[in-house]
């Protein structure tokens, strides 16, 4: 019988709570390890209790009651022996293949949302409303519903682009360091945030450009010649220069002499 999307779902709770809470656990602590872990609608957990309750799965619950699994271990999958028949074996492994496929599927679509919701934040973050976006990277930073995928891009986005405000760069490599010391998120995870964290801590910090203060006093006021009347004074000079004989410009020229013969004699 083909694994329904129901029932794959309410396999991911048993799986949350036998291994986040081993003693048992409250609907809203569980519900809200379930959409971290998988980044689920809050009514596909709500319908994944209530089928692993109906097939009794689950005991307990209530006011004030923690869920557990049934002592019975009726939620375990019926093991397949070696010597079962053929289409036993095949029965079982089409029912894993099924709930594998379901789960790769439902990978793909949160990727492809997230791919999305990175696109959007991008934009935010190149045009006029930067503010606005930092303040929506920041909210889910700290929003423990967001999936650790989720934080982990908003995140990467506020260390990956000039953010004036400095608290929030700094929220952002606080959150990393909680991720990388966390022990009960994946190892990927883990190490992505460590990466995102060195990235950051090793990219090159240059010192602001320092520049002279504009004078604010009017105690010196230079003025600047236009260089069409500094060209017109070198031109009139010039021609003036031309019409002077020989002997007044050598008489101008310190250390030059005529002699007898007609030419210059420098001494």
């Amino acid at each position: 019988m083909m694994t329904t999307p129901l029932e794959a779902n309410a396999r991911l709770l048993i799986g949350v709570l036998a291994k986040h809470f081993p003693t048992g656990a409250t609907c809203e602590d569980l519900r809200r390890r379930f959409e971290k872990n998988t980044s689920l609608a809050r009514q596909s957990f709500y319908n994944a209790l209530r089928y692993a309750k109906k097939q009794g799965w689950f005991v307990g619950g209530g006011a004030h009651q923690l869920y557990s699994l049934n002592p019975n271990n009726s939620w375990k999958e019926p093991p397949v022996s070696v010597g079962a028949p053929v289409g036993e074996q095949l029965e079982a492994a089409k029912r894993n293949s099924d709930r594998l496929e379901y789960l790769v599927d439902l990978q793909a679509g949160r990727i492809e949302g997230l791919q999305g919701e990175m696109e959007n934040l991008r934009d935010w973050s190149s045009g006029g409303a930067n503010g606005v976006a930092v303040s929506n990277l920041a909210q889910i930073m700290s929003d423990s519903a967001a999936s650790t995928r989720q934080r982990l891009r908003a995140a990467a986005v506020v260390l990956g682009y000039k953010v004036q405000d400095t608290a929030v760069t700094e929220f952002a490599k606080r959150f990393l360091e909680s991720l990388c010391a966390n022990a009960n998120i994946p190892t990927d995870y883990r190490i992505e945030a460590g990466e995102l964290l060195r990235r950051s801590e090793d990219a090159m910090i240059r010192p602001p450009i320092e520049r002279l203060p504009a004078r604010t006093d009017d105690t010196v006021k230079v003025e600047y010649e236009p260089l069409s009347v500094i060209v017109a004074r070198q031109k009139k000079r010039c021609d003036e220069w031309m019409l002077l004989s020989l002997e007044e410009r050598e008489a101008m020229i310190t250390g030059v002499k005529r002699d007898g013969n007609g030419s210059d004699d420098a001494s």
